[in-house]
């Protein structure tokens, strides 16, 4: 196993290694000792910049643990609907602290990296980032910031630190932890999250699922807004913007589809589902007349 070697080493042997690529490139090919030395050059580099992107990552690890993973087996639509929350909330905070409220796709992109046993364990990093002197990386601090949400639950304080964080966030910011607590609420079992960061100590969080439905009730707790579980069959609703139709037995829901379920909802159309919806009654400020808007949070097949 390799040493932990600093980021300066790596990044100076990775500039001698495509230096001498480039002097390789000028000789002739024929020469199979010159083949040879192109052959362990080339592999020299891969190496490095694979050591590279390691040093300048910070890693993210998610055990589910539980009778329902047991054999290291678990199905497509709960890992992927995991995965997707967990993106969606990190691109959204992440946007959210960039003051221009733009960001190019491979700078708020999580990679998944190895999926590995005990119980069913996913290793995930953050973008490559370079190593700052007086702060850590951004994608860092999304994750921290993610991450101490998760222990607050944990902790059975939501009441005491989500009000003060959810102050001062956008309402897509709000949503989109509501979808990823959702998911971790629809986990058979206990999610342990292991998070180590380029420049910060390593936290370890085991979420239970009564702890992460407390987080999305309290995330949800601004007055007038309710999170609400639906049993019932699905239809599409409209097009363009995209709703659904889900009717259950005592009532029907017309609610707007976020584009990271969209996918999910052409799968399960006309089936039997059981859908999380946040549910936000407003006023208009121009008639004052009461206003509905209910949003997809998450969908499973029942």
């Amino acid at each position: 196993m390799k040493p932990v070697r600093p980021v300066e080493h790596i990044r100076r042997d990775l500039e001698t290694a495509v230096t001498y690529q480039k002097r390789y490139e000028l000789r002739p090919t024929d020469n199979p000792l010159v083949l040879r030395m192109r052959e362990a050059n080339e592999h020299e580099i891969r190496d490095l910049e694979a050591e590279l992107r390691q040093a300048t990552s910070g890693e993210l690890e998610v055990t589910l643990t539980g009778s329902a993973y047991d054999q290291h087996r678990v199905g497509l639509p709960s890992v992927t609907r995991l995965l997707t929350t967990l993106q969606s909330s990190f691109r959204a905070v992440y946007r959210s602290r960039v003051p221009s409220g733009t960001v190019r796709r491979e700078e708020a992109t999580l990679s998944l990296v190895a999926t590995t046993p005990g119980s069913f364990k996913i290793s995930v990093a953050t973008p490559q980032a370079q190593l700052e002197l007086l702060e850590a990386p951004l994608a860092d601090q999304v994750i921290d910031e993610i991450v101490e949400l998760l222990a607050a639950a944990e902790q059975g304080r939501t009441n005491e630190v989500v009000p003060g964080w959810a102050a001062h966030q956008d309402e897509p910011v709000i949503k989109s932890l509501i979808r990823l607590s959702a998911a971790f609420a629809g986990v058979q079992g206990v999610a342990a999250i292991r998070w180590r960061g380029m420049d910060s100590p390593e936290q370890i969080v085991t979420l239970r699922a009564a702890a992460a439905r407390d987080l999305v009730l309290a995330l949800a707790g601004q007055p007038g807004r309710e999170v609400l579980v639906v049993r019932g069959h699905l239809e599409m609703g409209q097009d363009q913007p995209p709703r659904i139709r889900l009717k259950s037995s005592d009532d029907e829901y017309l609610a707007r589809v976020p584009p990271e379920l969209l996918d999910r909802v052409k799968e399960l159309l006309f089936s039997e589902v059981e859908a999380t919806l946040v549910v936000d009654m407003r006023t208009s400020p121009s008639t004052g007349s009461p206003d509905t808007e209910i949003e997809l949070l998450d969908l499973n097949a029942l």
